[in-house]
């Protein structure tokens, strides 16, 4: 999906900006899907600051979301949008898709799903998207029952 983004934003003319390129933006919306860098909220202006992360938030947070279901043997996962804060995908809940896992499922076929599912919950949740960038919508804080997290020193 980010090259789709990406693309998008050359055949129009839209500028592309670094992640510093934004600390300064005072009225920066920031949302990130797939990006491969630790958000330091302090360093921007903004309190605008999104993810859309693939798994069931609070479980799965950080790598390796579309094998670790698999060899876990879940039955499902899914996409969460979430607000971003200091820690590695703990931000509040606005809100999430679930999906199976087919048992023939693999990795790939699981990142496809989760790429198809991003775009229906950004689809879903642009109709709102004013008011979740104005902070005017409810989320639901993440608790600690079914938390997970893996890095990249996880074994």
């Amino acid at each position: 999906m980010a090259k789709i983004i990406k693309k998008y934003a050359l055949d129009n003319n839209i500028k592309i900006k670094t992640l510093e390129d934004c600390y300064d933006i005072k009225d920066l919306i920031f949302l990130s899907l797939e990006f491969d860098r630790i958000i330091k909220t302090e360093f921007f202006k903004t309190k605008k600051m999104y993810n859309i992360h693939f798994s069931l938030l609070p479980a799965y947070k950080g790598m390796y979301t579309s094998a670790l279901p698999i060899i876990n043997g879940e039955k499902y996962s899914g996409v969460t949008l979430h607000k971003i804060d200091n820690g590695i995908d703990t931000g509040d809940i606005i809100d999430q898709i679930k999906f199976e896992i087919d048992l023939n499922d693999t990795a790939r076929d699981l990142y496809l799903k989760y790429i198809e599912n991003s775009f229906i919950l950004f689809k879903k949740n642009i109709k709102n998207i004013k008011n979740i960038f104005e902070g005017n919508f409810i989320s639901i804080s993440q608790q600690a029952i079914g938390s997970s997290y893996y890095s990249k020193k996880s074994h």
